[in-house]
């Protein structure tokens, strides 16, 4: 099966780049295909068979690998090179098997000769789940045929706007709904781990600190064991002397949410300015993509402009809550907060890297290193705001 799979690999890729390079020699004019035949035995208008025949490849091709995807692409791309190498091989062989029937012997022995290369054997480290887990963990015929209404939102966004028929309308609508439900759940669970995350990001900073401060200071002598410990003391005086300024990196740090948060609220706005599109088209809303796609950049002001239907409230209601639980200043608030406790955590560790001893352990580590270190943080440079 595996042999069969490779051949028919090998042969379409073959053909499709002997036909883009006929086709850009001008000696072989490709012309577009054309649709009106199987729009008509399908009983499907030509923009919805183009957007269901992109949902079919995007969905094949995801299975097939993105590593064989730009191996085929690399493959098509170098075509007249492989090809100068596959009449190469040709010839060869065609010239051996007629010195053979000629003479009766090889000329060269086996052509191509093989070469034998060392091979190193690497042991893969066995798994510590279960036999079932293992096996669950591997991707199923049902998550192969599911794939194509897991992913490819925005293919599922253009058939709403361009099919005609009901069935896959209502198919198109209910895919984005859940991608955008999926979306919102993703964008809460990451805010939500991100608040324990830095919590447990500022106590291993200050362990780490720790650690590397009693190694110093409990040396007794300078070897070069100590040369790590040196490494990460003058790293953490770096870090310390860029936090000092407290303004400017909450400076930094709004600047860059505030373009995080804007990326992703145009995102889900366009995410949900099609699940009211496809709802208006369902509830016979005669409306424009495009003005609801405004409405939904500007929700919730722009909540009473929305279509007066009880789906299309709903569905803008969680709309308008999810904006103002995640809106800007509620995240820059949250920040806000975390950087006074990574402030307060940057004033002790500049304390501590004052210490009389720690601070002649460190100018012999840079004599002994040869290594000059950033000027250290004072608890009074830091107290600027």
């Amino acid at each position: 099966m595996k042999w069969a799979l490779k051949a028919t690999r090998g042969t379409l890729r073959f053909a499709v780049a002997a036909l883009f390079w006929l086709n850009a020699l001008f000696l072989f004019r490709l012309t577009p295909p054309v649709l009106a035949p199987a729009s008509q035995f399908l009983h499907l208008e030509v923009p919805e068979i183009i957007v269901l025949f992109f949902l079919i490849m995007a969905a094949v091709l995801s299975t097939y690998g993105l590593g064989s995807i730009a191996l085929d692409l690399l493959y098509i791309y170098f075509f007249p090179f492989v090809l100068v190498y596959y009449l190469v091989r040709v010839a060869i062989r065609s010239f051996s098997a007629l010195y053979s029937v000629v003479w009766g012997e090889p000329p060269l022995g086996k052509w191509p000769p093989k070469i034998s290369l060392p091979t190193v054997v690497i042991q893969q480290p066995r798994s510590t789940l279960p036999q079932g887990a293992a096996e669950s963990a591997k991707p199923t015929i049902t998550a192969h045929l599911t794939r194509v209404f897991r992913r490819f939102t925005f293919l599922w966004c253009a058939l709403i706007v361009v099919t005609t028929k009901l069935p896959l309308l209502w198919t198109a609508v209910v895919v984005v709904l859940v991608h955008t439900g999926r979306t919102l759940l993703t964008i809460f669970q990451f805010v939500w781990r991100s608040s324990n995350w830095l919590g447990d990001l500022e106590n291993k900073i200050k362990v780490y600190a720790d650690e590397l401060i009693h190694k110093a200071v409990e040396a007794s002598e300078i070897t070069d064991d100590l040369r790590n410990v040196w490494s990460g003391l003058v790293a953490l005086e770096f870090a310390i002397s860029l936090l000092h300024n407290r303004r400017r990196v909450m400076q930094w740090a709004a600047l860059i949410t505030l373009m995080t948060v804007a990326g992703v609220y145009i995102y889900v706005g366009i995410l949900f300015s099609f699940g009211y599109y496809g709802v208006a088209r369902l509830e016979g809303v005669a409306i424009r993509w495009r003005d609801l796609a405004v409405v939904s950049l500007f929700i919730p002001i722009s909540y009473t402009n929305l279509p007066r239907t009880v789906v299309i409230g709903l569905i803008g209601g969680i709309h308008s809550i999810w904006t103002l639980l995640l809106g800007v200043g509620t995240i820059i608030g949250y920040l806000r907060r975390k950087l006074d406790s990574v402030y307060d955590t940057t004033l002790s560790l500049s304390t501590q890297l004052q210490q009389e001893d720690l601070r002649a352990k460190l100018a012999v580590m840079n004599e002994k290193f040869q290594a000059t270190t950033p000027p250290a943080a004072t608890p009074e440079s830091t107290s600027e705001k």
